[in-house]
């Protein structure tokens, strides 16, 4: 048998069975965030030096002041922007997750472990995005998935974590299956089932912040690329609604329900 060695905090946590898998983040995507950060943090602070630089070597010291002035902010505003995405990055370097018979485990930035039971698990959100630096420089590729047991809480696992799309793949065979299922009866029952921004009813259709689009009024709905296409009968092309599905918790469900009304073939 091989040994997982599995992290002390987790010892403790009872009720998942036996552990399978432990997923830690890897040293190659640890350094990478590393070396991302810093490259933001020279470019900002090499922003700020032109930016006062300007100001010394201008023959005309209002163009200097005003140039100086410009670079600044828009460092600073820069940094008002990736500060958030800074934490975040710096909180999934210390993330770890177990995945056992009956469940996953998660410790977030090094903190108890969080039990999410397969019965448990009621929310699912995959998104994967091409990551840039100050939107020009190409930084890889981000996979970020979300778990969630319905409260108002929820846990993001993305790249940095070796085996985030393993863990993916073995959360959608034991957890989605149950949440497609449940939705349906929901849907069939009568009452609106929720997906972020779209709510499904059998009466009514799909419900949108601003529309409701009755069943018979959708010509079709497709999904390719990670992203949903809605396409109503009338207004022609401009009319059709695209989602990321990155913004679709349980967007497998959501699929499941549309194929049950007819407007997504089965």
């Amino acid at each position: 048998m091989v040994e997982l060695n599995l992290p002390d905090a987790f010892q403790s946590v009872i009720g998942l069975g036996a552990a399978k898998k432990v997923f830690r983040v890897g040293c190659w995507a640890a350094g990478e965030r590393m070396v991302s950060a810093a490259a933001i943090i020279l470019l900002l602070l090499l922003m700020v030096f032109f930016g006062v630089a300007g100001l010394f070597i201008a023959d005309n010291p209002v163009s200097g002041i005003s140039g100086a002035v410009f670079m600044i902010a828009g460092a600073l505003l820069a940094g008002y922007f990736l500060w958030k995405p800074f934490q975040r990055a710096a909180r999934s370097l210390r993330n770890t997750v177990v995945l056992y018979e009956g469940g996953v485990a998660v410790s977030s930035a090094g903190g108890k472990p969080r039990a999410f039971p397969w019965k448990d698990i009621h929310r699912v959100t995959a998104q994967i995005t091409r990551q840039t630096i100050l939107g020009v420089i190409p930084a890889g590729t981000e996979y970020k998935l979300t778990i969630s047991d319905g409260g108002p809480d929820s846990v993001e696992l993305d790249s940095p974590l070796g085996g985030v799309e393993e863990l993916h793949q073995a959360i959608r065979s034991h957890a989605v299956p149950r949440i497609s299922a449940e939705a349906l009866e929901q849907f069939r029952g009568g009452k609106t089932v929720a997906f972020g921004p779209i709510r499904a009813n059998r009466a009514q259709g799909l419900l949108l912040k601003n529309r409701t689009l009755a069943w018979e009024s959708i010509r079709n709905v497709n999904y390719g690329s990670r992203i949903l296409l809605i396409s109503p009968k009338s207004g022609g092309l401009f009319a059709k609604l695209m989602f990321e599905d990155g913004s679709i918790p349980n967007i497998d469900a959501l699929l499941a329900i549309c194929r049950e009304a007819g407007v997504l073939p089965k």
